[in-house]
C-alpha cells in the first residue's frame, strides 16, 4: 500500500468521528477569541533551548525542563492570555511501533496544563517536526502511523480538560512543496485527533509553500479546508523573511550572511548596511529587500490578505507563530516590526502567538532566560513587569 493510499484509508476510518464534530460549528469561532495574545513556550521535555529535545537522560528520565509554573505565572502577569506548548515529536513519531509518550512526559504535560490553568492561561498543545521531519512524515507510512498514534493519545489525554481553554494543534507550521498531499494529510490528522477528542477544538496549520517559495496568503487561497467544522486554522508570519531570519545559517537563502538589516526597509536605510556585506549574492538580496517597501503599510496589506480569506470563508484564522530573531536584526528594528505585525493582526480581529518566550526568537534573555526586554513587550501591547 502506498503512503497516499494509507492516508486515504486512515482518513476514511475516522470519518464517523469527524462527522460527529460538525455539530460544533460556531464553537470554534467562540473559542478562538480565547486565544488573543500568547507566546510559544517550548522545551517542555528538555532543558531551556531553542528547540525541545525529547531524548532521555542517562538514567532514563526525561531531561529537566524549564520552571514551568514560574514561567506561566510571569507570562500571565505580563498580560498574555495563552501559551503554545511545543515539543519535538520526532522520536515519538519514529514508527508505528514507537511509544508515543512515556508516562513521565505525560506527567510533565499534565503539570504544565495545571500550571497554566492556575495562572488563568489557555493552552495550545502542539507536537512539532522540523521541515525534514515533516517531509519524511508525509512520505513514510510507518512514521505516519506512529505520528497518528501520538496524536490520538494526546487528544485522548486532553479530552478530560476544559475544551474552552485547551486546544490541540495537529502539526506545527507547514512548508511542504506539495499542496494536494498537505491538504490530504491535514484531513487525516484532523480526523485522528477527532477520534481521541470528539468535543475539542483542533488547530489546523496551513501550508506556506507555493512552488518552493514562502507565500502564506497564496497557500491559504490554493489549499482546501478540512471537513471538520470545529477547527481553527493557523498560519505563521515572518515576512519579510530576510529581515526576521537574518543571521540564521542555512535558513532561507542568504540570511546567514546578513546582519543589521533595518526595518522599515528603504534604499536609503540599506545603503550603509550594504557597504558591510562582502558576499555578493547576499548583498544583492539585501539591496532588493530595500526596494520592496517593507513598513507598517506593507505589513497591513499582507495581513489583510490573510484576514480576507478568513472573512470570505467564514472560518476562524489565527497567527500561531510570528517572530524575529534576537541576534542579527537591530534591537530597535525588532521592536518596531513586532509592533507593526501585532497591530495589523489585531486590527483584523485575529489572535496571535509570538515566538517565543526564550531562545532564538525569545522575548527573554540572559544565561537563565530571566532578563526581560520591556521594549518588545510594549511593542506587543503588554505591560512590562519584573520577575518575582
Amino acid at each position: 500500500m502506498t503512503t497516499l493510499r494509507c492516508l486515504l484509508a486512515m482518513t476514511l476510518a475516522a470519518t464517523a468521528a469527524g462527522e460527529a464534530a460538525l455539530g460544533e460549528e460556531g464553537g470554534a469561532v467562540r473559542r478562538a477569541a480565547r486565544l488573543a495574545k500568547g507566546v510559544v513556550l517550548d522545551g517542555l521535555f528538555s532543558g531551556v533551548g531553542t528547540k525541545a529535545d525529547t531524548r532521555p537522560s542517562a538514567d532514563g528520565a526525561a531531561q529537566a525542563g524549564p520552571d514551568v509554573p514560574t514561567d506561566m505565572a510571569t507570562i500571565a502577569r505580563l498580560g498574555f492570555d495563552h501559551v503554545r506548548l511545543e515539543f519535538d515529536a520526532g522520536e515519538s513519531a519514529a514508527g508505528e511501533d514507537a511509544v508515543p509518550l512515556d508516562p513521565r512526559r505525560l506527567q510533565r504535560l499534565d503539570q504544565a496544563l495545571d500550571a497554566a490553568a492556575s495562572a488563568g492561561l489557555a493552552v495550545i498543545v502542539c507536537p512539532c517536526l522540523d521541515q525534514a521531519g515533516t517531509v519524511k512524515l508525509f512520505r513514510n507510512r510507518s512514521m505516519l502511523r506512529g505520528y497518528a498514534a501520538l496524536l490520538r493519545e494526546l487528544a485522548g489525554r486532553l479530552s478530560g480538560r476544559n475544551a474552552e481553554t485547551v486546544f490541540l494543534q495537529v502539526l506545527g507550521e507547514g512548508f511542504v512543496d506539495d499542496m494536494d498531499l498537505w491538504d490530504l494529510m491535514m484531513e487525516m490528522l484532523t480526523a485522528q485527533g477527532r477520534r481521541g477528542w470528539p468535543g475539542g477544538t483542533l488547530i489546523v496549520p496551513r501550508n506556506a509553500c507555493v512552488d518552493g517559495r514562502w507565500d502564506v496568503a497564496m497557500g491559504l487561497m490554493l489549499g482546501r479546508q478540512v471537513s471538520d467544522a470545529n477547527v481553527i486554522y493557523d498560519v505563521s508570519f515572518y515576512d519579510p523573511v530576510l529581515f526576521t531570519h537574518q543571521g540564521a545559517a542555512g535558513r532561507f537563502g542568504y540570511t546567514g550572511s546578513l546582519r543589521g538589516l533595518p526595518y522599515p526597509g528603504s534604499p536609503d536605510a540599506l545603503r550603509p548596511v550594504l557597504l558591510e556585506i562582502r558576499d555578493v549574492p547576499a548583498r544583492a538580496a539585501a539591496q532588493e529587500y530595500g526596494t520592496e517597501g517593507w513598513n507598517a503599510g506593507r505589513v497591513r496589506r499582507e495581513v489583510d490578505r490573510l484576514a480576507d480569506w478568513s472573512d470570505r470563508w467564514k472560518v476562524p484564522l489565527r497567527c500561531g507563530r510570528l517572530g524575529v530573531r534576537r541576534e542579527g536584526p537591530p534591537a530597535s528594528a525588532r521592536a518596531v516590526w513586532l509592533g507593526d505585525v501585532r497591530a495589523a493582526i489585531e486590527k483584523r480581529g485575529m489572535g496571535w502567538t509570538v515566538r517565543q518566550w526564550r531562545g532564538e526568537f525569545g522575548l527573554t534573555g540572559g544565561e537563565n532566560g530571566q532578563a526581560m526586554e520591556p521594549a518588545l513587550l510594549r511593542a506587543l501591547g503588554l505591560k512590562p513587569a519584573p520577575l518575582p
